[in-house]
């Protein structure tokens, strides 16, 4: 399978996109990259920590 190159803007272009379909209708792009942040990033800073 060959995989496709995105440049960081076009990601940011479709995300932003998505976002304005509708199809989620209570998005809410903060809580979701918090939400995100605290399920993987606390994870690799301190590899001690298992949750």
């Amino acid at each position: 399978m060959k995989a496709e190159k995105f440049s960081k803007s076009d990601l940011i272009r479709n995300l932003k996109k998505g976002e304005e379909s509708g199809f989620v209708t209570n998005f809410n792009r903060k809580t979701f990259i918090e939400n995100l942040h605290k399920k993987h990033f606390s994870r690799n800073l301190n590899p001690k920590i298992k949750k």
